[in-house]
């Protein structure tokens, strides 16, 4: 009996079809992991970016803190917290600083902003570097501000005539005296001569601003006038400084001296 044939598993013209390999798989699963990061990885990074910027917005916790450089006492700015209702918001804390700088007898406010929603404040109080004939003896701070009343102090400060005025005075929000730029740089001169007088170790007790010759001094311990004019200062107060020694080691009295014409000195003697 003859055998049956086996049918045909693959039809005539068509190719046989080849096996998955473990190999094809895995290539298959490798492809499919790195679409998936693709898409997850950029998914991710959005979601990140959008809670970071939703942070950036939320209100922090402002804490203030004296900076030790400040010099203002911890009773004084515990009164100041209690005073003023400060906002948790950082970006209107700037408008309460110049608030606080424009009403506040202080030469200056700093406020630094630390981490963690902490700022430091830096305080410094007006100190009087001299005083000013006005309609009464009133402060000039180191910001060439004119403010206060003069009660004497233990260091005796000079005093600048002749630039302040004396009636019909206005005040500013700082409590301050208003004065004209012409006035404001006349003050600035003084301080900035009252310091340099100091730093060749002479004190004096009376600045006298004269409109055509500019600055007259007074030394305090030996009395003597001294005009100087108008700045710059430092040749006429190395005279000056020379002349006081030879004065010194002569032994002479002298009324007054005039350093104001060019290179020359007139020295009055008693």
């Amino acid at each position: 009996m003859a055998k049956k044939k086996s049918k045909k598993s693959i039809l005539e013209g068509q190719k046989p079809r080849k096996k998955i390999g473990k190999s094809s798989k895995s290539r298959k699963v490798a492809i499919l992991t790195v679409l998936g990061l693709f898409i997850t990885i950029p998914s991710i990074y959005y979601q990140l970016k959008k809670s970071e910027s939703r942070s950036k917005h939320l209100p922090e916790k402002i804490k203030l803190v004296l900076d030790p450089k400040s010099n203002i006492s911890t009773k004084e700015f515990d009164s100041l917290k209690s005073t003023f209702k400060f906002s948790d918001d950082f970006d209107s804390f700037p408008e309460k600083i110049s608030h606080l700088q424009s009403i506040f007898p202080w030469e200056s406010v700093k406020a630094v902003r630390m981490n963690h929603g902490s700022y430091y404040f830096q305080i410094e109080k007006r100190r009087a570097i001299m005083t000013i004939q006005c309609d009464t003896i009133r402060n000039v701070s180191e910001g060439f501000e004119v403010y206060g009343k003069s009660k004497g102090t233990k260091v005796a400060l000079p005093i600048l005539r002749n630039v302040c005025p004396t009636e019909k005075i206005k005040w500013s929000k700082r409590q301050t005296i208003v004065l004209p730029d012409t006035d404001k740089k006349i003050i600035k001169s003084a301080i900035h001569l009252v310091k340099s007088l100091d730093r060749q170790g002479l004190k004096v007790s009376d600045l006298i601003w004269q409109k055509h010759r500019g600055f007259a001094v007074i030394l305090r311990k030996s009395k003597i006038f001294v005009m100087l004019g108008n700045e710059p200062f430092s040749s006429r107060l190395k005279r000056l400084s020379d002349i006081m020694l030879k004065i010194k080691r002569q032994g002479k009295k002298v009324s007054k001296i005039e350093l104001d014409f060019k290179s020359k000195a007139f020295v009055k003697e008693l």
